[in-house]
């Protein structure tokens, strides 16, 4: 019976490994142009999400029908946040010439702005990708996320920032995978939230099987 279970668990996680590699390599092609990056978010999570539900049911088709069904809403949206990080950079660029106290504030201040940026990142693309939302309704549905699951959220921010600061620092070859492995990770706690903030199942609300 034990070795049974052991069998079991060793194929479950070559099963993920391979999802996870398979999905993070995805992203990575999809996200080549830069301009496609919400759209490949949606894609990843989507069928991230929809593996952990309903196991491996043709993960490739399910991250292209995403990717296909969220391209122009997330697009519209990824190209806001791009103008925000431009500015944003520019902006830490300048500040950098100047020395003393107003290099920290402006430092920190831009470093609090991408991370804030980023935590919408990580949650308003998921979002989009499950349910028929508009962007300002999926920004401010994630807002009061926010206020219902703060320790959760800051958690989740907190740990896929410093798992792509490390593999971007330390071992940059791997980094077309970190992405699938950060969606892997944190697709349980999107699952349980969007479940209980919606109040309905969360993965048969596809848009492109609506």
């Amino acid at each position: 019976m034990k070795s049974i279970k052991m069998k079991e668990l060793f194929m479950k996680s070559v099963d993920n490994t391979s999802v996870i590699i398979l999905l993070g390599f995805l992203w990575t092609l999809t996200s080549l142009p830069i301009i496609s990056v919400g759209a490949s978010t949606c894609a990843l999570n989507y069928a991230m999400i929809d593996y952990m539900e309903n196991g491996q049911r043709q993960v490739m088709k399910v991250f292209f029908d995403a990717l296909k069904a969220n391209l122009k809403q997330a697009t519209k949206l990824w190209l806001l946040y791009l103008l925000l990080i431009f500015v944003l950079l520019v902006d830490m660029l300048f500040y950098s010439q100047t020395e003393g106290a107003l290099l920290v504030i402006s430092t920190w201040v831009a470093g609090i702005l991408l991370l804030m940026i980023f935590g919408q990142f990580l949650f308003v693309f998921p979002y989009i990708a499950c349910f028929n939302v508009t962007n300002k309704e999926a920004v401010r549905l994630i807002g009061n996320y926010l206020k219902k699951y703060p320790v959760v959220i800051l958690l989740i921010i907190l740990f896929s920032s410093l798992i792509l600061l490390g593999v971007l620092i330390y071992v940059p070859f791997v980094g077309m995978f970190v992405m699938g492995f950060i969606a892997f990770v944190n697709s349980r706690f999107y699952i349980g939230m969007f479940k209980r903030g919606a109040g309905e199942k969360m993965s048969r609300k596809m848009k492109f099987e609506n």
